[in-house]
């Protein structure tokens, strides 16, 4: 099942167009400036590439109406108008461009690994050269997804878990689409997955044993984490709540000297990047956004002062919508009423482990512990959006999979309602197959977004899926057949795990 996983990224990496991932425009500059510079992008200062202005092929939709007015191209314009695609190799070296690198915030860990990549393919023609990025960053991801994968199938073990259930674990992100367009990119993300499911595989054994490996180990890992991106604040501060949990309940010092020589170690690694922000740009996160409110002061009372409980709601709606279902940064997608089966497929199971944690081992909880920090960092995003942009700003809920690890435990472990739950899977599953079909249409131009309507219009009287245009932008050929071997093997495991754990007599049933 992890192998078809691994296909299944490989198949959207090789459908997905130039700079159609979440903010890649932004991620490949700061790759390029590293690689061709050798410097890190500042935040506020430094520009996206000038190659990225010079680039003649279509772009992703806006995010604001009219949708198609982005500076260029759409893909049904494009096509539209037969121009040629974007295939020649080019001569690259960055320069700045027109608008200022967003990425920069970011500290430099991941694409100082991704830079000597750029330089391997830096010749090449734009579709190849993301191909070898975005694959060498799915890889990140899908052996982060692995390991984590793996750590909760032990620890269900333990709390003697039914085998069938353990199945649930590789397939999360068959279940939850929108995990392929946030790992299958160029993006740091992968690396935080990366990262967060080895903490996730290690933290069992940092809890029972507490030796001074699993303290290097633990800090190196989560200091490394602050070096990627400032997710792991809030990550970081949740284990240091569940140590300290831990070291009171069960009145074990030892646990508290290991919990926070773990801390500080994560600190003294990746804390000073942030120290560096708070004194050098006021703002520990360094957006550009964050950067004027810190020039402006006094962002709380800014906040206090322009809160919308019916504004704030909304975009904690965003976050589930979005975990569920946003598509890539054309933003494809169906109106919402159709993501609610997946969010509830999520929730549900959810709230029944919430309710289950009394009777569980105290490991059961660490779920909350890293999860819950998590989702306050996105409502003080959510916060912060209502007073900067004026509520406008979505408030993505796809960042949620970099905890694929905690949040599968707590699927498994709730999955109570087995007949409801397994109706909302079945359907989960229906509804990724026609959010793919979507997206591929979109990328041929056929489908499109216009005017003021958000959602993805279907032009039933011309064309659907055109692999020819496909293959201007992308590698269908690679994609069809990493996509048909992912399917076959998914399906295949599937069959062959309940037959030898219920009998061919129970699946026929």
């Amino acid at each position: 099942m992890l192998l078809a996983v691994a296909l299944t990224g490989i198949a959207h990496v090789a459908f997905l167009p130039p700079f159609e991932g979440f903010d890649e425009t932004g991620h490949f500059s700061y790759i390029q400036q590293i690689a061709d510079q050798g410097r890190i992008p500042r935040a506020g200062i430094d520009r996206i590439s000038a190659d990225l202005d010079a680039y003649r092929g279509p772009r992703p939709y806006t995010h604001v109406p009219p949708f198609e007015n982005n500076g260029g191209s759409t893909y049904k314009t494009y096509f539209a108008a037969d121009l040629p695609g974007p295939l020649m190799p080019i001569d690259r070296a960055y320069a700045p461009g027109r608008g200022l690198n967003g990425e920069a915030q970011h500290p430099p860990l991941y694409y100082l690994l991704l830079a000597p990549l750029y330089w391997l393919g830096h010749g090449w023609s734009w579709p190849a050269l993301l191909l070898l990025l975005r694959t060498a960053s799915w890889g990140l991801a899908v052996a982060g997804f692995a390991i984590g994968c793996r750590a909760t199938q032990r620890q269900l073990r333990a709390f003697d878990t039914p085998a069938p259930l353990l199945l649930l674990v590789p397939a999360w992100p068959f279940l939850f689409p929108q995990f392929f367009p946030e790992m299958a990119r160029l993006g740091n993300d992968s690396l935080c997955l990366l990262l967060m499911g080895i903490g996730w595989a290690l933290l069992p054994r940092f809890l029972e044993r507490k030796a001074a490996k699993d303290v290097l180990l633990m800090g190196a890992i989560l200091g490394l984490g602050l070096l990627t991106k400032a997710f792991f604040l809030p990550i970081d501060a949740g284990l240091a709540l569940l140590f300290a949990y831990m070291a009171l309940s069960r009145r074990d010092w030892h646990m508290a000297r290991a919990g926070a020589a773990a801390i500080g170690l994560a600190a003294a690694i990746g804390g000073g990047w942030y120290l560096y922000k708070l004194i050098s740009l006021g703002s520990l996160i360094g957006s550009n956004d964050m950067l004027n409110a810190a020039r402006q002061g006094n962002l709380m009372g800014r906040i206090v002062a322009d809160f919308s409980p019916g504004g704030f709601l909304q975009g904690m709606g965003q976050v589930a919508v979005s975990f569920a279902w946003a598509g890539s940064w054309s933003f494809g997608r169906f109106p919402p009423i159709f993501a609610l089966p997946v969010i509830l497929l999520a929730l549900l199971p959810a709230l029944a482990w919430l309710r289950r944690l009394r009777h569980l081992p105290v490991e059961a909880a660490a779920p909350l512990f890293i999860v819950g920090p998590f989702l306050l960092g996105l409502a003080y995003y959510r916060l912060t959006q209502m007073t900067l942009l004026g509520g406008g700003a979505g408030t993505p809920g796809w960042y949620l999979h970099i905890l694929a690890g905690p949040l599968t435990l707590a699927l498994v472990l709730g999955w109570r309602w087995r007949f409801g739950l397994s109706v909302l899977a079945i359907y989960a599953l229906g509804f990724h197959a026609a959010v793919w079909a979507m997206q591929l249409s979109l990328f041929s131009g056929c489908a499109y977004k216009a005017g003021a309507y958000k959602y993805t219009q279907l032009d039933w009287s011309g064309c659907f899926i055109v692999p020819s245009r496909l293959a201007v932008l992308g590698y269908p050929l690679l994609g069809g057949i990493a996509l048909l071997a992912g399917l076959v093997l998914a399906a295949g495991t599937t069959i062959w795990f309940y037959r030898q754990r219920t009998g061919p007599a129970v699946l026929a049933t």
